[in-house]
Parts: structure tokens; C-alpha cells; sequence
């Protein structure tokens, strides 16, 4: 198993006006171990912004304290974290433990909703109306004018942030972009003859989309909270959060396939049947499925940021492993 993670306890209250010094002072290890076990408990925050995101926090401390240079003190939140992210990824070696994480069960039900037409997203935004428009923007056109999504089903950064101190209550948010498939075309036609019938369409639609959601999560293994009502959030508890690490570089991604076993196929191989493939494409990178004989069975997708590509495959490749998994032997 990796290192447990430091959770920031609740401190009696203090008149801090007496003591304004204490908010120029560097933080010591302990403080550091902390500072770093919560940022990186979500799972969402690369190791690098992790670094540069302490280090300006503590920007004024350092001002206090000449002996202790901005170089010297990255040095030694760099260590910090990457001593934690290492145990973090033994951890993560571990698919049952995995597995049994609340974030899996989060994963299992977006994708669900996914392909009943809804947009989801995992950390979406840094507030609500940010996150609104991005789901808003990541519908499919279809031919007709229309969109391949009716709804949508996420959370945003700030949510994500609760997951710092466990247990937590994470919020999804939900609603309707248009009128729920559900409802006919003759009900919706007279509906829209007059602005109550058209207000009740939305409200409908609405509702079912937080039921589709409610019922996704409850389905996933989630303990839910929801009042039933379209102006309040699904709440899910969490006791463990184990969401996978950004991975850093190539050469993690490396460590992270052999401690795992996943089956990979690296710019430099040949063919290698029955893997996922990662290879430069001009100024990009394309991750994709490999057939039989090695060769592409899809496209696969293309991305412009190395690190994506590489979250991206190691994804796919976990989850082909996962699958095999479930597959049962031949008699």
C-alpha cells in the first residue's frame, strides 16, 4: 500500500488578530505534508500547478524569512509531493481498492448517463455558471440542427474542493437543455401553445433528468440525497475518494503500465496487437485501439497537451484490463 493521507482537522477558534505573524511563516514539513495530501486527494491537480500553486501561496511568508529562498523552499514542496504522489500511485496499483472508491461508482454512473443523452463532467468549470456553459459547448450537433445530449449531469471545481476533507458530501448538478425524449411530440406541440404549458415542458424535463440521475448514481453503488425537487443539487456521500493521478510524463506512464500490467503500445514499438497506442501526430498526439494484427481499428482521438494524451490512454488501457477481467474463462 502507498502513504495515508494527511486530512486538515477543524482548529478552536482563535483571535488571529493577536497573532498576524503566523501568516507569514513558511510552512514547516508537517504543514507541507498537509498542504500537499489535500490538493492532491481529489485527484485533479497536476503535480507541476500542484508545486507552483504552494510555493505562490507561501510567496509573502518567504519575504520573512531570508534564509529561505524561493528556490530552496519549491525544492523541498517538490520532494514533498512527489514522495506522496508516488504512494498515491501504489495505491492506485491496487484495482480492487480502486474499484471500491467512490469515484469509480461516480465514473460508472456518467457514463451511463452518457449514453442516454446527457453531458457530464468531473471537475467542469470553477463554479456553477462556468461549468453550465462548458457542458453547454461540448454537445454533438446532429444532422437535423439539433444535439445528440438533452441534459447534463456535473461538478465543478469548487465541489470538487469539499473532497479535500473526508468525509465529504459532493454536489452534482443537473438540468435539461431541451424537452426530455420521454415526453411526446403531440404533448410538447400543445404545451407550447401557451407560456404555463411550456413552463411545465421545462420543469418536466428538468425533473427527469434528476430523477435519470438520481436513479444513475443510486445504480453506481452511491449512497444519494436529493429532496426531488429541480432547484436543489444530488448530493453523494463520500467516505473514500480515489480518483487516478494525472499522469506527469511519458516516463510515469511507463512505471504505471509495467506496475499494472496494461498493454501498450510506445511511440517506438511495432505492432503489438490488441493494445493502446499512443504515437506523435504532426504537432499532436493520437491515442487508439489496435486490432489482431496491430494495426488502427478507429481513429482514436488527438490532443494537442502530452499529459492528456497520456491521462487518456492509460485510462483506456486500465479499462481494457478491467474488462478482460470480467470476461469468464472457457470450459
Amino acid at each position: 500500500m502507498g502513504i495515508f493521507f494527511w486530512r486538515r482537522q477543524p482548529q478552536p477558534s482563535i483571535d488571529q488578530s493577536k497573532y498576524d505573524i503566523l501568516d507569514e511563516v513558511v510552512p514547516d514539513d508537517h504543514d507541507l505534508y498537509g498542504s500537499v495530501s489535500e490538493q492532491m486527494l481529489p485527484g485533479y491537480t497536476r503535480l507541476d500547478d500542484l508545486v507552483d500553486g504552494i510555493v505562490e501561496e507561501c510567496q509573502d511568508a518567504l519575504e520573512t524569512e531570508p534564509h529561505r529562498t524561493e528556490e530552496t523552499f519549491r525544492r523541498d514542496v517538490t520532494w514533498m509531493a512527489r514522495t506522496l504522489w508516488h504512494g498515491r500511485r501504489l495505491d492506485e496499483a491496487d484495482s480492487d481498492a480502486m474499484a471500491a472508491s467512490e469515484h469509480h461508482q461516480v465514473a460508472a454512473a456518467f457514463q451511463q448517463l452518457a449514453k442516454n443523452g446527457f453531458v457530464t463532467g468531473e471537475h467542469l468549470g470553477v463554479d456553477q455558471s462556468s461549468a453550465f456553459e462548458l457542458a453547454r459547448a461540448a454537445r454533438q450537433p446532429t444532422s437535423d440542427g439539433g444535439y445528440e445530449q438533452w441534459a447534463y449531469a456535473y461538478f465543478h471545481e469548487q465541489d470538487a474542493a469539499e473532497l479535500y476533507e473526508l468525509p465529504a458530501r459532493l454536489r452534482i448538478a443537473f438540468g435539461a437543455f431541451t424537452t426530455s425524449p420521454n415526453i411526446d411530440d403531440d404533448t410538447v406541440h400543445r404545451a407550447m401553445l401557451t407560456d404555463r404549458g411550456q413552463a411545465a415542458i421545462e420543469h418536466q424535463s428538468r425533473s427527469e433528468a434528476g430523477q435519470t440521475v438520481a436513479a444513475a448514481l443510486t445504480d453506481a453503488g452511491l449512497t444519494v440525497e436529493w429532496d426531488g425537487t429541480t432547484g436543489n443539487r444530488i448530493a453523494v456521500h463520500v467516505e473514500r475518494w480515489m480518483r487516478p493521478l494525472p499522469v506527469v510524463d511519458f516516463d510515469e506512464a511507463r512505471d504505471i503500465a509495467a506496475r499494472e500490467g496494461l498493454r501498450i503500445r510506445w511511440p517506438e514499438d511495432g505492432t503489438l496487437p490488441d493494445a493502446i497506442a499512443i504515437a506523435p501526430d504532426d504537432s499532436w498526439w493520437r491515442v487508439w485501439a489496435t486490432d489482431e494484427r496491430g494495426g488502427a481499428w478507429s481513429e482514436g482521438r488527438r490532443f494537442s497537451y502530452l499529459p492528456d494524451a497520456l491521462d487518456h490512454l492509460i485510462d483506456l488501457a486500465r479499462g481494457v484490463r478491467s474488462a478482460l477481467r470480467r470476461v469468464p474463462p472457457h470450459h
